[in-house]
């Protein structure tokens, strides 16, 4: 029934968009149509794909991908439309976006508890740092060793192709926190493993950002004079500086108005995000280190962080079910045909990297069976700050055609780590016997 009713509302959708396209109208009458079938679709399919035991983020990101616009050029003859989420409207709902992962960010910064950090923070350290330094070198590594056979590299010399590998090879090493934090929402998992993945997840997050910001600074001046210098390295570090004080400042507000006023705090929290995306843009802050300082600073700095969780839980549903949608619509299908033996060879051995990072770290700091057994899978999706990073390397390179093949190539091998890794998380929560809601009608909502 679920299915049947997917498919009116795409046919709906479909004899809408012909008539808003007779009428000429422009992305702003589109994109909150656009919106609403995306969430009426979406949630859909979030229930089709939980009874298959598959996540309900899943069925997000197919929905999105379904409607986006890179899948009518892949199957032309098929899809006479160009997909209800064109570029342009994708475009105008990046605000919408944006707020999604904003709260997201404040629950990453919530599930960060002292007293867990405090219990692991050897492991997620060894973990975090193996992962930036192993998963880097081997995707590196390897691209650098198969690159004779890559066309893209002909004509390149061996060093100038070597920082270019590098520079896969740090992108490769980022993950998802949001792919992480809604999967550990829909199957409310607690334990080991899930504390581990948060935690090195969110330190990884800052980490990478780091990470890139260094190699872009000096790498790119050598592969493309005139792009990138070490003055972006201090912008960078003032930038994350300012980006924590202001979380704390945000956090402690927060707290105030939770210990004062009982009644609208979702929607105070809703406010809340657009003025920190707001602020964020004008003072050039990371907006999602913001939210989760923020989160973290009320888990653990006052009472009312359990009421502050629960508050973005209740919204948890339409938030997932929007940045995932917008993410599917988002991901270039196009260029993971195009690019698929580079993409998929990238996916495996990064794979292969994550699975040999975790288990190292893990026997380094003794943790038992279970955990070096199913921990690696936390590891594995990527999402919208990877997909930022391939966009800004494409960008900067002077040949356009070269920037374009590198930006296809990376983003492919996202595409995939984003489809398959939060179904690979799901399973190792409900192996290692974490995952508390296993039913395919409840999924934790």
């Amino acid at each position: 029934m679920k299915f049947l009713t997917v498919i009116c509302l795409f046919g709906i959708m479909l004899v809408l968009q012909m008539i808003l396209n007779t009428s000429n109208s422009d992305v702003i009458e589109r994109a909150p149509l656009a919106l609403g079938f995306i969430m009426l679709t979406g949630h859909l399919l979030g229930h089709i794909a939980n009874r298959f035991n598959l996540p309900r983020i899943t069925g997000y990101l197919i929905g999105g991908v379904i409607a986006g616009p890179y899948i009518a050029k892949i199957f032309p003859e098929l899809f006479f439309f160009h997909g209800f989420l064109q570029v342009d409207v994708v475009n105008q709902l990046s605000t919408v976006d944006k707020l999604a992962l904003t709260l997201i960010a404040f629950t990453a910064g919530g599930e960060c508890r002292i007293e867990s950090i405090k219990k692991s923070i050897k492991s997620i350290l060894i973990i975090a740092i193996s992962h930036m330094t192993l998963v880097v070198s081997i995707v590196a590594g390897f691209l650098f060793l198969i690159s004779s056979y890559m066309n893209i590299f002909d004509g390149m010399n061996s060093f100038h192709c070597f920082l270019v590998c590098l520079l896969i090879g740090v992108i490769s090493s980022a993950n998802s926190p949001a792919s992480i934090i809604a999967i550990i929402v829909e199957t409310k998992s607690k334990g080991r493993l899930t504390e581990l993945a948060i935690g090195v997840t969110v330190l990884k997050d800052i980490l990478v950002i780091i990470l890139f910001t260094i190699s872009v600074s000096l790498i790119m001046p050598i592969l493309a004079p005139g792009h990138g210098d070490a003055k972006s390295i201090m912008i960078l570090l003032r930038e994350l500086l300012m980006s924590i004080i202001v979380g704390i400042g945000i956090g402690y507000g927060i707290i105030f108005y939770l210990k004062s006023f009982e009644k609208q705090r979702t929607v105070f929290i809703f406010i809340l995000s657009l003025i920190i995306l707001a602020m964020s843009d004008y003072l050039h802050l990371e907006f999602l280190l913001v939210a989760i300082v923020a989160g973290f600073v009320i888990e653990n700095f006052s009472k009312q962080g359990i009421h502050f969780i629960h508050s973005i839980e209740r919204a948890s549903t339409p938030v997932f079910l929007v940045f995932f949608a917008i993410t599917g619509a988002g991901l270039h299908l196009d260029s993971l045909i195009k690019l698929w033996p580079i993409a998929l060879a990238i996916f495996a051995i990064r794979i292969m990297a994550v699975i040999l990072a975790t288990w190292l770290s893990n026997t380094i700091t003794k943790e038992d069976d279970k955990i070096k057994k199913y921990s690696w899978t936390a590891f594995l999706a990527q999402a919208g700050v990877s997909l930022g990073f391939a966009k800004l390397v494409g960008a900067a390179f002077p040949d356009e055609t070269f920037g374009a093949q590198l930006e296809g190539i990376i983003i492919g091998a996202i595409v995939l780590n984003e489809i398959a890794g939060p179904i690979i998380f799901k399973w190792g929560l409900t192996k290692s016997g974490e995952a508390t809601v296993l039913d395919s009608t409840g999924g934790g909502h």
